[in-house]
């Protein structure tokens, strides 16, 4: 296993030098599409490679794993980057990417109660960027969920028949969030009761998986912070990110936490802005960003799973 992830990390630093030479793009190049196909790459890779195929691969989450870009429209997948894609490619793996823009931990599991104007489950709606604003859209997913009615549901669906894959990785709470928000009024009581339904639903997500027999590797990544020089926004996605690691490293879980929090903050340099360190997407015709990785920022949380496969 520690042989796979050393293949994985030496696959992923090329990966990240090639994104830094990207100018900021609102939507995936040709070039791009190019570079993530596998049929165009297999022979720059090294033999050592070639003996990882086959590798089935499961991502999970939200819109970070989907490689969601509300700049985007009409919605197109094959625009769409997320870093299972890097993932995937460095260990020439089979990727299952279920992953689904908007998707709470509580839609997660139920197919409802989605980021508002979001919905996941068998009939996914997004939020972009129209010409007179935000638009909702029909949202194709990576993955059809093949008459499954949660995120939660396909994964087992998939385990029970694929019982085991090499990695599975998600991402998963950072939509719980919102609520905050909009908060004017006893906000830390909200914060807390956020965190606790958040907290059960992490323990029924994982249980869910390990009970399908699954006893492979559970990779998490943590959140990373859109202004690492807010005090407010660092203590809430402290509290984000402690209450993830609590429970993904539990006996229970026995899963890990790739560090995008610690990543980010490193990357975004003494500014304590992903946005000037081209982590994140670009706003056209202004100097700010959407709160989504770009390809650059992909990479970053890629080779951060690499890694945290590596030290354990």
């Amino acid at each position: 296993m520690k042989k796979f992830f050393l293949y994985l990390a030496a696959g992923l630093c090329p990966l990240l030098s090639f994104s830094q030479e990207f100018p900021s793009q609102t939507e995936a190049t040709i070039e791009e599409q190019h570079f993530l196909s596998p049929g165009n790459d297999t022979e720059a890779l090294s033999p050592s490679f070639l003996l990882l195929r086959n590798r089935n691969y499961l991502a999970l989450g939200d819109s970070l794993p989907f490689g969601f870009n509300p700049l985007i429209n009409p919605p197109s997948l094959n625009k769409y980057v997320g870093y299972p894609q890097l993932v995937s490619l460095a260990m020439l793996g089979k990727l299952t990417n279920a992953s689904c823009p908007g998707e709470t931990s509580t839609s997660f599991i139920y197919g409802t109660d989605a980021l508002q104007g979001f919905t996941c489950g068998a009939s996914p709606v997004a939020v972009v960027y129209g010409p007179h604003g935000p638009t909702q859209v029909p949202m194709p997913l990576h993955t059809s969920y093949q008459g499954a009615q949660s995120q939660l549901e396909f994964a087992v669906n998939y385990l029970r028949n694929n019982p085991a894959p090499k990695l599975i990785t998600i991402s998963i709470g950072g939509n719980d969030l919102a609520p905050l928000l909009t908060c004017v009024a006893d906000c830390e009581a909200l914060a807390q009761s956020i965190l606790g339904t958040l907290q059960a639903n992490l323990i029924n997500i994982y249980s869910t998986i390990r009970s399908t027999g699954y006893r492979g590797p559970i990779i998490a990544t943590n959140y990373y912070a859109f202004d690492f020089k807010n005090p407010q926004m660092i203590a809430v996605f402290s509290a984000l990110n402690g209450l993830i690691k609590a429970v993904t490293t539990s006996p229970l879980v026995d899963g890990e936490v790739a560090d995008v929090y610690k990543a980010f903050e490193a990357a975004s340099g003494r500014s304590g802005d992903p946005c000037k360190a081209g982590l994140l997407h670009k706003i056209p015709k202004t100097n700010t960003c959407d709160t989504h990785p770009s390809l650059l920022g992909h990479t970053l949380i890629a080779a951060t799973i690499a890694y945290q496969a590596l030290i354990n």
